[in-house]
């Protein structure tokens, strides 16, 4: 016999995992506004011009519950530098150019890519937060309708009890 699950207590599970995933999220859009404030004038201004393809966000569901992005990598510049910010389990960066090789810091080609994936990101988050809230909201009108039809299941079980005695 397969045991049944109750839709209520799914659907709950479901929107903690939802919330989880909307703070994952929004860590890795904080790290990557401290990544790009971190950004001299020069190389701030040089990363608005660098072109960024083939973006990459890896996810993963957490043990602790719902999923988070792990890691993004694109190409980067005219060269197609691989980039890469890591933002699970530990923080890191990498890029292929010669400037990220030589001083092991952040490169223009590292900047670019947090511009964008913080937009993109952004955009996610967006779209989690307004499904967080509508599925809460339909959440709370289910389990208030449950109450109401476990009060009237109630009663009318009452009812039949009564009517059976008598």
């Amino acid at each position: 016999m397969i045991p049944s699950t109750n839709p209520l207590q799914s659907a709950s599970e479901a929107i903690y995992k939802l919330s989880r995933t909307l703070n994952n999220v929004a860590a890795a859009i904080t790290m990557l506004g401290r990544l790009e404030t971190g950004a001299s004038a020069p190389r701030a201004q040089k990363a608005s011009n660098v072109r960024v393809s083939n973006v990459q966000v890896i996810t993963q569901i957490l043990p602790s519950g719902g999923g988070a992005p792990i890691r993004v990598m694109a190409k980067t510049g005219d060269a197609g530098y691989t980039t890469r910010i890591t933002f699970h389990p530990k923080q890191g960066i990498k890029c292929t150019c010669l400037d990220f090789q030589t001083r092991k810091m952040a490169c223009k080609h590292v900047y670019a890519l947090a511009a964008e994936c913080r937009m993109r990101l952004n955009a996610i988050l967006n779209i989690i937060d307004r499904d967080v809230e509508r599925f809460s909201i339909q959440m709370e009108s289910i389990e208030g309708s449950a109450t109401i039809l476990a009060a009237t299941a109630s009663e009318s079980l009452a009812n039949s009890l009564g009517a059976l005695r008598s």
